[in-house]
């Protein structure tokens, strides 16, 4: 059953990149190569969204974490009031990263 499922689901998506595929040749059959480009954006909307989404929140992630890369956690007093503490820390993710690169 699960099978037949998988089956079903891929004449599906077959179905739906057919029509995605006529659509994009329609709009280069009636405006060239802008029409083509316009149509391929409209069949695409929801991947390139996702793209785009998805390199707004990568950056977003690594500032919404500086703060526990920073002072190797927020769980420690030390790491929050020493000064030593945070050079320490900074100075350890410095190497890490010179290392991975």
């Amino acid at each position: 059953m699960q099978q037949e499922k998988s089956n079903s689901q891929k004449v599906a998506d077959a179905i739906s990149l057919g029509k995605s595929l006529n659509n994009i040749a329609k709009g280069a059959s009636a405006g060239g190569v802008k029409g083509a480009a316009l149509a391929t954006v409209k069949e695409l909307k929801r991947p390139i969204i996702s793209i785009i989404l998805m390199l707004f929140v990568l950056p977003l992630i690594f500032i919404i974490s500086l703060p526990s890369i920073i002072f190797n956690g927020l769980d420690s007093q030390n790491a929050l009031n020493s000064n030593y503490e945070i050079t320490s820390n900074i100075e350890k993710v410095s190497d890490k990263l010179t290392e991975i690169m």
